[in-house]
């Protein structure tokens, strides 16, 4: 069968990138198995601290304005 995308410019270069791309993407999934999920979440102590700098860096920004 021919391939329908042949003759349109742009699809047949993009072929190998997006073969690696969805070769890479099944790698991570596939590896990901039975993990963790990741570092712990925030604490509120945590959120807290993370939202009092940003409010010094906003603030920071106006009063610069």
């Amino acid at each position: 069968m021919k391939d329908q995308r042949a003759g349109i410019p742009g699809c047949s270069e993009e072929v190998p990138f997006v073969l690696a791309t969805r070769t890479i993407m099944e790698d991570l999934r596939a590896g990901m198995d039975g993990m963790g999920g990741g570092p712990p979440l925030f604490s509120k102590a945590d959120r807290s601290r993370v939202l009092q700098a940003l409010d010094r860096v906003l603030v920071g920004m106006v009063r610069v304005d």
